[in-house]
Order: structure tokens, then C-alpha cells, then sequence
């Protein structure tokens, strides 16, 4: 019988957050709010800013959910992106 996504643990879940407090994972999942809304905001999908970071989709995802801390660079990366992309939209 063939596993469904659900089924397979992903041990590595929280990897980044560890340490952090319940409040600071709180917040960091609301800027992974913010980082979808700008992201659409831009057009761009997943993929596309995977693409444009260098990163794997997967990645921007789990930024997205809150379940990872993009580096300052990727993160700095990210809104050159975006604003290069505002007049575009």
C-alpha cells in the first residue's frame, strides 16, 4: 500500500523553530502571512520566487507556514524581488 503524504513523519517539522518561544513562533508564522500576501501581491507563485531566490519551492512553503526562518540574505533577496516587481503588477 502506497503512503500518503500524511503518513510519512517529517522529523524535521519544527527544525528551525526550535528554541523558540510559543510567542516567537506565533509571530514568525504571521510574517509567513505576510510573505504569501506579498508574494501574490507581486504575481509571483511559489515556484516562480523559488526560482528567483535560488531556493527549493518546498522552502518558500515552509517560510510561508512558519515552520522556517529565512536567512537575512534570503529574506533581503525577497523584497528586492517584490520591489522590483511593483511597477510590473
Amino acid at each position: 500500500m502506497k503512503k500518503s503524504k500524511s503518513d510519512v513523519p517529517n522529523q524535521n517539522h519544527h527544525y528551525y523553530l526550535d528554541g523558540m518561544s510559543e510567542a516567537e513562533i506565533a509571530k514568525q508564522r504571521l510574517a509567513g502571512g505576510s510573505l504569501a500576501l506579498d508574494r501574490k501581491a507581486a504575481g509571483l507563485n511559489q515556484y516562480e520566487l523559488a526560482q528567483m531566490l535560488d531556493v527549493h519551492q518546498t522552502l518558500i512553503s515552509r517560510w510561508e507556514l512558519g515552520y522556517a526562518v529565512p536567512t537575512d540574505d534570503q529574506r533581503n533577496r525577497m523584497y528586492e524581488v517584490f520591489d522590483s516587481r511593483k511597477g510590473k503588477i
